[in-house]
């Protein structure tokens, strides 16, 4: 039997160290051996179990052992997986739950030593170690129902995994990783994705990916178009005009209700030119915001880089992009540098928002 990697169960057994078996752990064992051969189907489904990692049979014996397993060893038969033996559990053996002379005769079945021609030729092991297997591997799976570390598989696919994410709301089918960020990378923040949105916790959950100073200024004010079906004209009634509460002269109007202002920094130059929009770490971040901010806000970025850090623009080099990464400075002036504002609107105008590869963001810059 041989893992995805070629490796055959010897290898498995020596990377397993099989000789400190009885000190080892019962269920993190078996799950190792889970884990090395995907493969393999999980013990305690539906089976058939010769197609699991490992066959679980107790010892026959009535010695008392100094651990939960006796050994584990390759099976003989190359379609079998291994044979595990445990001292803990099972039909027979020292804890068995069937009387004691059902042990004894299966010690004198398998030793040849205490062979008797009463017991010769018997299989009532092989019968036993049916049941032995099944109720071990019930025993398994319920051992490790609540324990994470256990049960967790691969992108989240286990039932404890999905129950977290449902705190983040992306249980449902449709929405499990349909974003640039992996489902079970947002389960660190799943705490803050359950309390009501605020400034506050937006802050503390950027701050922490970003693993950087994080500032929100909220009420941002902008210009907004008026519609010319709703400007105000001479001779229409339409409630519009009302002087203090509806009249308004031009074609916008000046408004504070709909954006906000992430300020982050200060950072080194190489995590700002990570930031600008088209990179997977501005993808991810605006994936984050949008989520927490809703559609209805509007969220710009002004980011502020160490000056110590910036590199000096020369003829020649491709580092140097006006309204991105060029900056002119001064020697006699400190702190960060003043660096353009990303804005992010709508998810149609920002692709970066969903898991779109190679999108490139149509944000407006403006420099702080």
């Amino acid at each position: 039997m041989a893992d995805t990697d070629g490796r055959t169960g010897s290898d498995m057994i020596e990377t397993i160290h099989i000789n400190d078996a009885c000190s080892s752990d019962f269920f993190r064992l078996i799950r190792r051996l889970e884990l090395s051969f995907p493969g393999a189907l999980q013990i305690g489904r539906d089976g058939p179990s010769v197609n699991e990692a490992v066959r679980i049979k107790p010892e026959a014996s009535f010695r008392f052992q100094p651990g939960a397993i006796a050994k584990i060893e390759e099976s003989t038969d190359s379609k079998l997986p291994f044979v595990m033996t445990i001292t803990f559990f099972g039909l027979y053996g020292r804890n068995g739950t069937l009387p004691w002379h059902y042990t004894s005769r299966i010690i004198h079945e398998v030793r040849p030593s205490l062979s008797d021609i009463r017991y010769s030729g018997g299989g009532l092991r092989e019968f036993l170690d049916i049941l032995n297997h099944r109720f071990t591997s019930f025993f398994y799976r319920a051992g490790i129902k609540y324990r994470w570390p256990l049960v967790y598989r691969q992108h989240g696919e286990d039932d404890v995994t999905g129950n977290l994410i449902a705190f983040t709301g992306l249980k449902t089918l449709h929405t499990r990783n349909k974003f640039c960020i992996p489902d079970v990378a947002l389960l660190r923040y799943a705490g803050l994705f359950t309390i009501p949105n605020s400034a506050s916790s937006l802050t503390s959950l950027l701050s922490d990916f970003l693993n950087t100073t994080v500032k929100i200024s909220q009420f941002e004010g902008e210009w907004l178009e008026i519609d010319e079906s709703d400007r105000n004209k001479i001779g229409r009634r339409k409630g519009t005009c009302c002087l203090g509460r509806s009249f308004t002269i031009g074609r916008r109007i000046y408004s504070r209700q709909h954006k906000f202002r992430i300020v982050i920094g200060p950072i080194n130059y190489d995590q700002y030119t990570g930031l600008l929009p088209g990179q997977k770490k501005f993808r991810e971040l605006t994936m984050l915001v949008r989520m927490r901010s809703g559609i209805t806000l509007k969220s710009e970025y002004a980011l502020k880089v160490d000056r110590q850090t910036v590199p000096h623009a020369a003829l020649g080099r491709k580092s140097a992009g006006l309204g991105r990464n060029f900056f002119l400075l001064s020697h006699n002036k400190q702190g960060p540098v003043s660096c353009p504002v990303f804005k992010s609107e709508t998810p149609t105008q920002h692709p970066e928002i969903m898991n779109l590869e190679g999108e490139q963001a149509q944000g407006r810059f403006e420099y702080v």
